[in-house]
């Protein structure tokens, strides 16, 4: 059977070196709790698969990727009424 083991900090290794340096207070910045704005954004992004960032980010990184109907609002498309 598996068991889990919790590690020390100091003995785990990232998988991969870093992209890029970190800047000061990266830590403390991660760690802070999020607005409700912010979570909101993030349930979205998780729920639709849209990419996660500042709006022109996001518009570009969809139109990069193909994700265009993440953006677009779920079922068909009502139809405007004609009048009977």
């Amino acid at each position: 059977m598996f068991r889990w083991q919790r590690s020390k900090a100091e003995d785990r290794q990232p998988l991969a070196p870093w992209p890029q340096p970190r800047q000061a207070g990266w830590i403390e910045h991660v760690n802070q709790p999020q607005t409700e704005a912010e979570l909101l954004a993030l349930r979205r992004s998780v729920q639709r698969g849209v990419p996660f960032g500042d709006a022109s980010w996001t518009k570009r990184t969809v139109a990069q990727l193909g994700l265009e109907t993440t953006l677009r609002p779920r079922g068909r498309p009502k139809t405007a009424n004609k009048g009977s």
